[in-house]
């Protein structure tokens, strides 16, 4: 698996804990959601909303989307991106007069920084005048796609207008045999939701296009700004096609394929219920582990080409008036296939817990979501009650901002929140309905700049707010200083004074963005703007003892026999910022390098030594003490035994060498250039009794 970021692969550099691809269509921009391992690495990439990230495994690419939420969680980094760039959900008022189709995709795709792709139209007649009230690029082009009987596909910076029947049409990229009896797998059929025909009334013309297939259902009719009949026909063939096509619906998980993208053709043999021909309306890539769930939806062909017109005269002017029934429905329509989040402006004029605000779509339903706009402080139990576009209020529902807690003063007026609407949520034992705040947004003033430690911490003593706590031996919380202080758990930036009456609390953050007085910490530090800043101190197992100084920005250039830990990023002299993790640094071998990169050293590469090497080590005496090997050179080395003299060897012999020679008794040893007998045999002399006599008398 390769991860591309802002266009350099970066793939050797992160650890990948989840990565799920989810290839949609119609109107649903792709979206990868990505969590990485070690948080701090990725504060030195500055990841940021805009940026683009690519994902490219076994044959299968994501093409590049376009980050939206960066989110640190612990020491993990979660990413989430979609194929559509964040300025394709810009509201504009725009007039579209003679232009075509194409021309009209390629405005919008252009409008959001893309390029503009068009699949399968079959006709060119421009348009006599659209009109783009208020809306996003894209939610207005997937709106006229619709209308057309399109799917409106972002995919690589690329905005791509895909026509049904032409993705119908296309080869099978893959044939699926099935049972029924899969696990997970979720068939469903609901004739009664198809459409036995689509009318488009206009003042002038009512244009109507009947489905074979679906003779007897219900019919729809809906107003569409349809200036000649031909527009109305295409629209109401349209209309009627996306309707019914999503009556009939197929999930199944597969291993990981490739293959599957969204409006692929699929051929499902095997269950008669489920046969035949099948279009991907969504594909959920889990590249971490290889799986695949798809969702398909039945091909439909029965559309007829043809379509009845009745026209309509003028009464006393040159419009009519349609129906309040019908253009409700048309505004239920659109609201159903406008995907984009709704941004919502606050209208309560003074503090309060009663937030209200005017919604663009006609119904509130579970999985909703909005930007809200806060003008004016809050109250604690925040409620909203939203006016819909039909003038109904939703009422007054709660919102929440962690887990079942209610929203209260969290926020400062002047505060985009993100919020999500979800119907009978359990959390614990009970039931909820409300809404949601994300909780990658803080719950002080601001967002994307703090990591909150939720644990309870006990202070050895009192500390004072905007201080660095770290863990002593006995897992309580001091003050940074020269004190020795435990590197497997947390440094602390205490939001709120530990007294002495007051020991325990939970206002702790391991992150901090917004920078604070290093100062207040460690008396008259002073650093340098924009350098990394560490803690420096010597390291015994896993406690730290802080030098004099305790932090610094100077990096060494020379070995000192001190460690050094990252902090943070200093803003000023005397402010900074707080990383949530603090990887070791020393200098050794020349540079300035992460501890953790320095393995244990071999033949091939340097590095440091293990406990055990240097016990080994350690255990040599000096080096005056060990003969050298000049010294080994000329000692004897026995090589066995020859009958005689003369069988000893003449060549490939070495100083040193000795051989017995068995038909005297005597070793013989090479000198170099011949063979050296080893004494000589000595005979003693016999001594008679009588001799032996004379001499000790």
């Amino acid at each position: 698996m390769n991860l591309i970021y802002e266009g350099r692969d970066i793939t050797q550099s992160v650890q990948i804990l989840q990565c799920v691809h989810r290839d949609a269509s119609v109107g649903r921009s792709d979206s990868l959601d990505i969590i990485l391992n070690h948080a701090a690495d990725w504060y030195r990439w500055e990841p940021k909303a805009g940026d683009t990230i690519e994902i490219n495994h076994k044959g299968y690419t994501t093409g590049a989307l376009y980050v939206n939420t960066v989110r640190p969680e612990g020491k993990e980094y979660r990413i989430l991106a979609t194929s559509l760039p964040p300025n394709a959900w810009q509201n504009a008022w725009r007039s579209y007069r003679q232009m075509t189709f194409e021309e009209i995709v390629t405005q919008c795709a252009t409008e959001c920084g893309m390029t503009g792709e068009v699949y399968g139209a079959r006709f060119s007649t421009p348009y006599g005048h659209l009109q783009r009230e208020n809306t996003g690029a894209a939610a207005f082009l997937q709106r006229l796609c619709f209308l057309e009987g399109a799917a409106l596909k972002a995919y690589n910076g690329k905005m791509q207008a895909i026509f049904i029947p032409y993705a119908q049409d296309q080869r099978t990229v893959r044939s699926l045999r099935l049972t029924g009896e899969e696990p997970g797998l979720v068939y469903t059929h609901t004739p009664e939701a198809k459409r036995g025909f689509v009318r488009v009334v206009t003042p002038d013309f009512e244009v109507t296009v009947t489905d074979s297939g679906a003779s007897g259902c219900k019919g729809k009719t809906i107003p569409a700004p349809a200036m000649d009949t031909i527009t109305a026909s295409r629209w109401a063939r349209g209309v009627l096609l996306m309707c019914n096509r999503m009556a009939e619906t197929l999930e199944v998980s597969i291993g990981f394929d490739p293959a599957m993208t969204a409006l692929a053709r699929v051929e499902v043999i095997g269950n008669s219920a489920f046969a035949g021909g099948w279009l991907v309306d969504e594909a959920e890539h889990d590249l971490y582990n290889e799986k695949t769930r798809v969702k398909l939806v039945r091909c439909v062909t029965t559309v007829s080409e043809s379509a009845s017109i009745t026209r309509t005269e003028a009464t006393g002017s040159t419009t009519r008036r349609i129906a309040p029934e019908v253009e409700a429905e048309l505004e239920r329509i659109e609201g159903l296939i406008s995907e984009s989040d709704d941004v919502i402006i606050g209208t309560q004029t003074e503090t309060t817990a009663a937030w209200t605000g005017n919604a663009r779509f006609n119904e509130l339903r579970s999985g909703q979501h909005i930007h809200y706009w806060i003008p004016k402080l809050s109250a604690p139990n925040v409620t909203l009650n939203l006016t819909l576009a039909d003038g109904t209020e939703t009422g007054a529902k709660n919102v929440y901002i962690n887990g079942n807690n209610r929203c209260g003063a969290h926020f400062a007026s002047g505060n985009l929140v993100t919020m999500v609407y979800l119907e009978n949520i359990q959390i614990g034992s009970s039931t909820y309905t409300g809404w949601w705040i994300n909780r990658s947004q803080d719950t002080t003033t601001n967002t994307y700049d703090r990591i909150w430690y939720h644990p309870p911490v006990t202070a050895a003593g009192p500390i004072a707010a905007g201080r660095l706590g770290v863990f002593n031996g006995d897992g309580k919380l001091t003050l940074l200083s020269t004190t020795a202080f435990d590197i497997t758990r947390p440094i602390l930036y205490v939001m709120t004074s530990y007294t002495a009456s007051g020991l325990t609390q939970t206002n702790n953050h391991i992150a901090l963005g917004a920078p604070f007085n290093l100062a207040n910490t460690v008396p008259d530090f002073s650093g340098t703007a924009g350098s990394a800043v560490f803690i420096k101190g010597t390291l015994a197992g896993k406690m730290l003892t802080p030098a004099t100084e305790v932090i610094t920005c100077a990096e060494p250039s020379v070995e000192d026999g001190y460690v050094y830990m990252h902090l943070g990023l200093m803003s000023t002299a005397t402010n900074g910022t707080l990383s949530p993790e603090h990887p070791l640094f020393i200098y050794r071998n020349g540079a300035f390098r992460r501890l953790a990169d320095y393995t244990e050293a071999n033949q091939s590469a340097a590095g440091l030594m293990s406990a055990t090497d240097k016990a080994k080590l350690d255990a040599f005496g000096a080096a005056s003490t060990y003969a050298l090997k000049t010294d080994l050179t000329a000692v004897y080395k026995y090589k066995g035994s020859k009958a005689t003299v003369s069988a000893l060897p003449s060549s490939g012999n070495v100083q040193g060498d000795v051989w017995d020679v068995q038909e005297n008794g005597m070793n013989y040893a090479w000198n170099g250039s011949a063979w050296d007998a080893l004494g000589t045999i000595y005979t003693p002399d016999i001594i008679t009794d009588a001799q032996i006599d004379a001499i000790c008398v």
